[in-house]
This record gives C-alpha cells, structure tokens and sequence, in this order.
C-alpha cells in the first residue's frame, strides 16, 4: 500500500514517487493508496486502470475517515464513461454540506457524511463528473465511526443522499470495528443514519446471535413471529428464509403476482418470493404442485440455496479461509459439498461446537440472521472474514490470513487462548509464567471486573492484578479487591 500526502493543485501527484500520473520515473501497478488526512484526492491515469482492470485487481483508495474499493468490473464502467482523451480522472471523498437538506441532515444527526465523486477534465479544462452505475458488488465505500453507547449496530446503516435532498437506506450496509462499509450503486453523498426505533425482541437480550438477530430485522429481511418475539432458535421455513433473500435482493413482489403452488395462497407473506425463488432456481418445488413452505430449511440447504443467490445476483464469493474438515464432514450430501466448501471458505458458513457442521440439523432462524450479516458483509469486503467472529454456536474464533488460531496469542494488547479447534477459552486459566485469565468476551478482559460476587482487576494484558494496590483498593494474592 502506498502511503501519500494529498495532492496539490499545482502538483497532482505531489509525493508519489513512481506513482500513476506523475511521469517521472517508472509506472507501477499500485493497487492500493492510503492518503494522509481526513479526504481523497487522487488523479490516477486512464491506463493505470485498464491496467488493474486487465490483470484483474481491484483499486482502492483510504483515509482516516473514508475509503473506496473498485473491483475489475467498477473500473470497466468507469474506464467506458470517460474519453481516453482524458488522461487521468481524480477520485475524491470530502466532508458534504447538507445545510439545503434539512430533513437528510436530521437523518443523519452527528454521524459523517462524505461526498464521493469520480471526475476528469475536458478539452477545455472544465471538470466534469462521471456518473458510472456501478454493476452489483463491485464498488463499495467506508466511513469512519465510533459506536456510540445509546446506538447497536444493527440499526445503523449507510444512506445515500441525492442532488436534491432524497434519502435512500442501504440494506447491503454493515457496521464492522469501528467503521461502516457499504456496496453502492453509484457514487454520491453517503452518510451513516441510526434507524430509531431500534429493533427489539423480548426473546433475544442474552442470545449469542443479538447483534445479527438485530441487524437482519432492522433490514426487514427477518420480523417478529409473535408477541414480540423472535424465536431466534426457532426452525428456518423454506417461505421465511426466501422471503429474506427477496427481500435482500430488492425485489418488487408486484412482479411476482403468478401462483404455481397449491399450498401458497395468493396473500401469503412469501408468495412473490416463492415465485422469485423458484424463477431463479434457488429452490423447487417439492413435487405434486407444493411449495412446503412451512418445512424447515437444513443447514445443507441453506448453504446451497445461498450460494445460488450468490451466483443469481452477479456475486463472486471469496476464498478468505482454509478448508475447514468439519467433524462430520461425511454426512453432507454428495451433492451439497461443492456449496458448503465454497461458503466456507467465502466465511459465509461456519460450523457449530465440536467443529460440527450439523449437515442435516435445521437452520434456526439466528443461525439465519448471523449467515446474511456474513453475506453482507464479506461480499462488500472480503477482509471481514478474518479477524474476530463466532461460528454457528456462538463460540468466538480469531482468524488471521484466513486461518483460526490455537494456542496462546496477543490480539491488540491482550493475552488469548484458544483451544486447538480455534474457539476462545472462555473462563478462568493459567498462563504458561502462573499468571490467571479470564475471559468472556473479547475485549472485556482489562480492567474492574466482578466474577461471581467478587472484584477482580486485570491489567492491560489481560492478567489478573496480584498482591497489589489499584485506584486506591487492596488486591490479595487471590487477585481478590479486599
């Protein structure tokens, strides 16, 4: 990654030893630029691009609050939209004024929003915008942001704001480690909104899948099933999870008026999706003229019917992670291996406790909800499929290059252990120097703590405070606040 100051007018380039536009010195095919600063301003030239474009990299441009990732395909509508008389064309991201927009700019309350332009310079020095509509999953964008204490994560969002004040909500938006990140169609002003009120179910405060129950309700991909409740262990049905897909999709169900079910009546909640479903072979029919949509979906199948998705909506999933050999790998269907594998790899799927995979168990509806968070998430960038994440029983991993650790590991500041299937040893154990750990969640090991009535404190590392003095209180040998 090139690290570079922004440009000046005078010099578009400026700082960028070998860089694309600047002429002196050799070319090189940079992919990736990280400029110094809260904005982006960077003219790159034409056949920089089609470069990229032909050995099939993706190009993206940071800052510290703010980014952009083209894909092959995003750089082909770009290269289409701008005369090669042009040269060069800047991409830029810049704080956006919304004082005209008076409702956008309640919207978004406090949280940035950014302008993000693709432009270039005609025969007579006139900047002109291009305005490229970018094919599905080959551009997406960042914008930096802390969490803040009244706000979860699942009902935060992106939004797209156009020339004349309106606000679109953008479902395929997701809030990872401190930043939100989107796939757009196009670029615009973009700002991250807080959907108010945020969803809550009364079943769901202490489940392992909260945040993801979360975020897929408050896309309306997933609601409530009675009461008030979610069910989150509840079985998926074939006409829940393709009414998800659809609505992920975006598709309208005024053009799904056909009924080819006995068993679908024309004002069920998933009767369009069922159509649109089976129109795009995700899924048949069960033979007989029925749809079944009350019959649950298998873990197996689920990873089938969203890999087609996949493949139906234009998405090229990522290898990010290692073959997993799940425990039962052997009672995955022969035909479902290829999908499972693939979704896998992508991170997408995962498998449960005991490296089980569970093949022929039933999809629950918050192993649902965490496998579209997954979706939306690794098909705008593929990274988040490394790091901090749960597997399909809650149970926390740490992948690094696309292989879980074992063993013990600094993660930040602070001491780890993983067992030797990857998941987090959670509770209290020994280092390998006779320090103590405890661990719960990730992140929470530093600090007060109170663990069965009692008062403990940690250091930075996540060690357990000895025979010592701390913000005034005695701490015992024990590691007990006296």
């Amino acid at each position: 990654m090139k690290k570079i100051p922004q440009p000046t007018p005078d010099s578009p380039a400026s700082g960028v030893e070998n860089s694309p536009g600047n002429s002196d010195g050799p070319i090189t095919l940079a992919d990736s630029y990280q400029l110094v600063g809260n904005t982006i301003s960077l003219p790159l030239s034409l056949s920089h691009l089609k470069d990229l474009m032909d050995a099939g990299k993706n190009l993206t441009l940071s800052c510290d609050m703010a980014s952009m990732t083209f894909k092959p395909a995003a750089l082909k509508t770009i290269l289409a939209a701008v005369p090669s008389t042009a040269g060069t064309v800047t991409f830029a991201a810049t704080p956006a004024d919304l004082r005209a927009f008076a409702d956008a700019a309640a919207q978004i309350g406090s949280h940035p929003v950014y302008d993000f332009t693709i432009t270039y310079k005609d025969g007579k020095g006139n900047t002109i915008m291009v305005n490229a509509g970018f094919p599905l999953g080959s551009a997406a964008i960042t914008l930096a942001c802390p969490l803040s204490a009244a706000e979860t994560e699942g009902s935060l969002f992106m939004v797209c704001v156009d020339d004349k004040g309106n606000v679109t909500w953008l479902d395929k938006s997701s809030y990872d480690s401190g930043r939100m990140l989107a796939d757009v169609p196009h670029f615009s002003v973009y700002g991250i909104a807080y959907k108010v009120p945020a969803v809550v179910f009364t079943d769901t405060a202490g489940h392992w899948a909260k945040n993801d129950i979360e975020f897929a309700a408050a896309r309306g991909l997933l609601s409530a099933t009675r009461n008030g409740m979610f069910s989150p262990d509840a079985a998926m049905t074939r006409g829940m999870f393709v009414t998800a897909l659809g609505r992920l999709a975006g598709i309208s169900p005024a053009s799904y008026t056909t009924r080819s079910f006995t068993d679908v009546k024309a004002d069920d909640y998933y009767a369009a999706y069922a159509e649109w479903a089976v129109q795009q072979n995700l899924l048949k029919g069960t033979g007989e003229g029925l749809f079944r949509p009350d019959a649950p979906v298998t873990r197996e199948q689920m990873a089938v019917i969203l890999s087609g998705y996949a493949r139906q909506m234009g998405y090229s999933l990522p290898a990010v992670l290692g073959n997993t050999g799940f425990a039962d790998s052997d009672k995955i269907s022969t035909g479902a291996i290829k999908e499972v594998t693939a979704m896998q790899r992508a991170g997408i799927v995962k498998g449960k406790d005991g490296n089980r995979f569970d093949p022929q168990g039933n999809a629950t509806r918050a192993e649902i909800s965490i496998v579209l968070h997954r979706f939306v998430e690794i098909v705008i960038d593929p990274a988040t499929a490394n790091g901090w994440g749960k597997n399909d029983s809650g149970q926390w991993f740490y992948y690094r290059n696309g292989k879980a650790l074992t063993g013990w590991q600094t993660i930040g500041k602070q001491n780890y252990y993983f067992n030797t299937d990857g998941v987090m040893h959670e509770g209290w154990k020994e280092g390998n120097t006779g320090k103590w750990y405890c661990w719960t969640i990730p992140g929470t090991a530093a600090g007060w703590r109170e663990i069965d009535g009692k008062w403990y404190y940690f250091n930075e590392d996540g060690s357990m405070a000895v025979s010592t003095k701390v913000d005034g209180y005695e701490i015992g040998a024990d590691g007990v606040k006296e």
